[in-house]
């Protein structure tokens, strides 16, 4: 479910509070990918218990050359492996 839907799947309150479509100009207000490109991040918060999630704004997640510049700037995480007992 997750902040997203208005109901926080920690503690089940409607307290829900998020930066979308505000003038965001913190830090945590963008990942840098590179001199000039960025995603802008939306930030969701429970006001009862304080979890929180960060996502890709979607305008910008979807932005062909900032999606080059991740892939070029960031290493991937690969699936750990469940290890086999012997």
């Amino acid at each position: 479910m997750g902040l997203k839907s208005g109901v926080c799947d920690a503690c089940g309150a409607s307290d829900i509070y998020s930066n979308v479509g505000s003038n965001r100009r913190s830090e945590r207000a963008k990942i840098v990918l590179s001199g000039f490109k960025w995603f802008y991040i939306d930030t969701y918060l429970c006001g009862t218990c304080g979890k929180f999630e960060e996502f890709m704004d979607e305008e910008t997640f979807r932005d062909e050359v900032a999606q080059k510049k991740l892939r070029e700037n960031w290493k991937k995480v690969y699936p750990k492996l469940a290890e086999t007992s012997k």
